[in-house]
């Protein structure tokens, strides 16, 4: 029990409601319970969140989600904040903040790696300390602004898209583990792209449909690109992307493939988020994709780093997507 008269634990079967409760209070965009599940999926040691219970209630809270990360050419496993939150109830900001660092001391000794193998990290945005948060130490990296690219009027595609094939990607697919280990130079700091990080990034999400598609070269079975789409009525938006910068082709036909996604269901809009690629940004502006907006203000809260990376690692190229950003819960 803690000095706030909350029990101070990790989450059990049951807690889902008052945590989802909590979450909705402090977001604009409604989070489901199947969302909820599918972000948090469960794992052999449980899903990363502790919870503050008082009365029987939730209130507070940190999750995170477990991933790997590619800095300098080393893959080391991360845990990532997700959602924070300290109710109202607790008391004015001062007694939530030090709620959430009695949830937060609790949620680094259970699942941050005291052995210091794992990188704990929170993706913060602009105007992310305004509110409560037990993050006030560790090391801010500030990032370079991440573009919102968007495309209105179709432009063809260069004729070099037709040495490229493209074909539906599976919910596990091991042709990614292939792509990731020869084009992550292209990646330095990046999170890892491969079939487990795209099952549980890209299956079964709930509500939106997801188009996932590998490219080839036309005559070899080696993957040179992948990328996720969401379509509605309004857009279609690219959720990721990775590609071999030495394969322009590839990228001329998913430029492609995203204007034909878009013609049916007569969206009018393409829409991509993409920093940390200048040269993605720039082939992608000849195929019409013009700047709408920067996210800007960026920055990583570090907590804890494995031995052997050094901060300066970390200054390095950031690549990031719409997936990468998804933790923010304010950029859908």
């Amino acid at each position: 029990m803690s000095p706030h008269g909350a029990e101070v634990r990790v989450a059990q079967a049951g807690d889902e409601k008052g945590i989802i409760e909590g979450i909705n209070r402090c977001r604009t965009r409604p989070l489901s319970l199947e969302e909820w599940s599918w972000s948090y999926p469960p794992s052999a040691d449980g899903r990363a969140i502790v919870v503050a219970v008082k009365n029987g209630r939730v209130v507070a809270h940190v999750g995170g989600v477990v991933s790997a990360i590619q800095i300098g050419g080393r893959k080391v496993p991360a845990l990532a904040m997700a959602d924070e939150f300290a109710l109202a109830e607790v008391g004015e900001a001062a007694a939530q903040r030090r709620l959430l660092a009695d949830v937060v001391q609790t949620w680094m000794m259970e699942f941050g790696g005291a052995d210091r193998k794992r990188m704990i990290y929170q993706l913060v945005g602009a105007g992310e300390d305004s509110a409560p948060s037990a993050f006030t130490e560790g090391r801010r990296i500030a990032l370079p602004p991440v573009d919102v690219l968007a495309r209105k009027v179709a432009v063809r595609s260069p004729l070099r898209r037709f040495a490229f094939r493209a074909e539906p990607a599976r919910d596990w697919e091991p042709r990614l583990d292939d792509l990731w280990r020869r084009i992550a130079r292209c990646y330095p700091f990046a999170a890892v792209r491969d079939a487990e990080s795209a099952l549980h990034r890209h299956a079964g999400h709930p509500g939106t449909r997801r188009h996932r598609f590998l490219v080839f070269p036309r005559f070899s079975r080696h993957a040179v690109a992948w990328a996720v789409f969401e379509t509605n009525s309004s857009r279609c938006r690219w959720v990721d992307l990775v590609w071999d910068h030495d394969e322009p082709g590839a990228l001329d036909l998913l430029a492609h493939l995203s204007r034909r996604l878009a013609s049916q269901v007569g969206a009018m809009n393409e829409r991509i988020v993409l920093g940390g690629d200048t040269e993605a940004r720039t082939r992608l502006g000849a195929l019409g994709f013009r700047p709408e907006s920067a996210l800007e203000d960026l920055s990583l809260r570090v907590f804890s780093l494995p031995y052997g990376v050094q901060p300066g690692e970390l200054e390095s190229r950031c690549y990031a997507t719409q997936t990468d950003l998804d933790p923010l819960r304010r950029l859908g």
